[in-house]
């Protein structure tokens, strides 16, 4: 289970069809002023993790990484997602790649080349 989270606004994201760009792009633009936050948390077999974005003022704590957890988290990374201002097709494309992974049993979901040995929070909250 995917939950989307913009400002006060959520949306549960059972599959890639729900996965509502314009609605993602409404919300994102919903403040004309600051940023809203922008909240991603996943409930999967193999992941449990919550990954934001904006103002969250989420303080992480520490557990290490399960299989699969560092593959997301790169994408995250990779897709900007961890540095303000971001854009909806960047969330957008960051939930469609996600997908991917979590429906592709037993794939690593690691990017090349990395070392994964990054200590997070239970949940993984990264800002």
């Amino acid at each position: 289970m995917i939950l989307l989270t913009i400002g006060n606004a959520s949306r549960r994201l059972s599959s890639p069809s729900g996965i509502d760009e314009i609605w993602i792009r409404l919300h994102l633009r919903a403040d004309a002023g600051d940023p809203p936050e922008v909240h991603v948390r996943i409930d999967a077999p193999r992941l449990s993790l919550h990954l934001s974005a904006g103002d969250s003022g989420f303080t992480p704590a520490e557990r290490p990484l399960r299989e699969g957890e560092a593959g997301v988290l790169g994408l995250w990374r990779e897709r900007g997602l961890d540095r303000p201002g971001f854009r909806s097709g960047q969330l957008v494309a960051f939930l469609h790649q996600l997908y991917d992974l979590l429906l592709e049993p037993g794939t690593r979901a690691e990017p090349a080349g990395r070392s994964h040995r990054t200590v997070v929070d239970a949940p993984i909250c990264m800002r």
